[in-house]
């Protein structure tokens, strides 16, 4: 192989599964032990510069996750490129869905929606839990947004649309979360 010449990944999968499988993650710096369980994976990956479609589930909190989405292009994804991603993320309690653009860097650009027939159900599956929410804050909530999250930790809401129980919010909102303290406006 002549010198300076790149030896790309050339990996495709017809078809991966996992079932019943278990992630942890000990940061010993920071005392935490995280622990994922009941993981199961269904990865369709045909051709190397095409679209993969996944499906799976996975346990984080005290409720199981269903998720499920396409990557258009997962290996450039996995080559720092930015692609399209659809994903959905759904549990007792609601769902989120995700279709824009993806970088591994990471940022992400498009349209979030989250419908939340059960606040504090759903947020049980994330870890966040038991929650008490006051009725008008969204015991139920319905969020659609346009996203842009940059390398630079800036998260950009713009065309915010919230419902929280009986009350609707819209707007915009920047978080910084690269400042030593992040900052909304």
């Amino acid at each position: 192989q002549p010198q300076g010449s790149a030896n790309a990944l050339a990996l495709s999968l017809d078809r991966a599964l996992i079932s019943g499988g278990t992630l942890r993650y000990v940061d010993h710096g920071a005392g935490t032990d995280l622990r994922i369980t009941d993981v199961s994976l269904d990865l369709q990956w045909p051709e190397y510069r095409g679209q993969a479609d996944f499906s799976g589930a996975l346990t984080y909190g005290a409720r199981p996750l269903e998720i499920s989405g396409k990557v258009a292009d997962l290996a450039g994804l996995i080559e720092g490129e930015i692609t399209g991603l659809s994903a959905r993320v759904s549990g007792a309690g609601g769902s989120l869905q995700f279709d824009g653009r993806v970088g591994s860097q990471p940022q992400a650009q498009g349209q979030l929606r989250a419908d939340l027939p059960k606040t504090a159900t759903f947020l049980a599956a994330f870890g966040l839990g038991p929650v008490s929410i006051p009725r008008g804050l969204g015991q139920a909530a319905q969020l659609s947004t346009d996203l842009t999250f940059t390398t630079a930790g800036m998260l950009s809401l713009r065309d915010l649309t919230v419902t929280l129980d009986q009350n609707a919010l819209r707007g915009a909102a920047d978080l910084n979360l690269a400042a030593e303290t992040p900052y909304l406006t």
